[in-house]
């Protein structure tokens, strides 16, 4: 949205005021758009309304059998709408079937707008069975910002990933929390 302020200078003499008074009021008005004070555009939807993660997704690098060692990767990326997500967590959550080889499960800092934090690790699985590892992404108050998921079907020698089965969970904190509740998302 665009404000556009358009005063014609001969109506404001018609009404009887000073011209040193009609530029002094047209230049602390130019001083305060300029300045920012007066706020001419909109940024988006409010911050009560407005999606903080704008994705969130699992990739699996290889086919998941037992022992065998496969990367996963957990991204999200932060809207465009100018919220700083400071102190957030974004962790990969790994069951009871699943154990890390190498690297990092979970990634602690600021997310500004349009950040995107990736969290990777070496794992093997060492069951047989269908295992879900659990993405999360965790305000510091212990509210959520985002959640999904990817299935590991895992048999002896062969085995497969299965992404989307669980629905990203995604929002305000509350639309989180109720899709972690229920399972299902509006996004």
């Amino acid at each position: 949205m665009k404000v556009v302020l358009f005063i014609r200078f001969e109506s404001l003499i018609n009404l009887g005021m000073s011209t040193k008074y009609i530029a002094l009021s047209l230049l602390l008005t130019s001083i305060l758009l300029v300045s920012g004070c007066i706020n001419t555009t909109s940024s988006g939807p409010s911050e009560s309304t407005q999606r903080i993660l704008q994705t969130m997704n699992f990739f699996v690098n290889d086919t998941p059998k037992i022992n065998k060692s496969i990367t996963i990767t957990l991204t999200a990326t932060t809207t465009p709408y100018g919220i700083v997500l400071p102190n957030s967590t974004l962790e990969i959550i790994l069951p009871e079937g699943v154990e890390l080889i190498s690297g990092n499960l979970m990634w602690m800092g600021n997310m500004g707008m349009n950040d995107t934090v990736n969290v990777s690790a070496i794992v093997k699985a060492t069951q047989i069975g269908t295992w879900i590892v659990r993405g999360d992404a965790i305000s510091p108050y212990g509210g959520y910002y985002g959640h999904t998921g990817v299935y590991l079907i895992v048999m002896q020698d062969s085995g497969r990933v299965e992404y989307g089965s669980l629905p990203p969970c995604s929002g305000t904190e509350a639309e989180v929390m109720e899709c972690m509740r229920t399972r299902t998302s509006r996004g």
